[in-house]
């Protein structure tokens, strides 16, 4: 067993950032980069374990809603996934840096995550995962 998971970043996220992740030593692919950069959600999250079923691997995702809407598939596949919480700046622009600074500030904790877990990030704090609505 791995000590640290594969970050796969899902299309929500701008995909430079798999490629930052790497320059700082992270193990982080794009779903682009494998070819699911399109998938639908469940499409996605089989594609991937598939693809990483010999190996240890979180989700990263800038979707929220995305373990509730997929808790069944989640939980039978015993998937790891981590949130990106976008409430703290709502602007287009503000995402995507506070998904950077989120992503780079919480790589090590997402890599270490527990298998099957989900966990919601911020900039400033890290905790599981509860549904919001909408």
């Amino acid at each position: 067993m791995s000590a640290e998971r594969l970050l796969v970043l899902d299309a929500s996220l701008n995909r430079r950032l798999a490629n930052e992740l790497k320059g700082r030593g992270r193990r982080a692919v794009a779903g682009g980069e494998i070819g699911l950069g399109r998938a639908g959600d469940a499409e996605l999250i089989r594609g991937l374990a598939r693809r990483y079923a010999d190996e240890e691997w979180v989700l990263v995702t800038g979707d929220d809603h995305l373990p509730a809407e997929q808790a069944g598939l989640l939980e039978a596949l015993g998937i790891t996934v981590a949130t990106i919480e976008w409430r703290l700046n709502p602007a287009p622009d503000g995402r995507e840096q506070a998904a950077r600074d989120t992503c780079h500030r919480w790589a090590h904790a997402m890599a270490a995550q527990g298998a099957g877990t989900i966990r919601r990030y911020s900039p400033e704090r890290n905790r599981a995962w509860t549904p919001r609505l909408r």
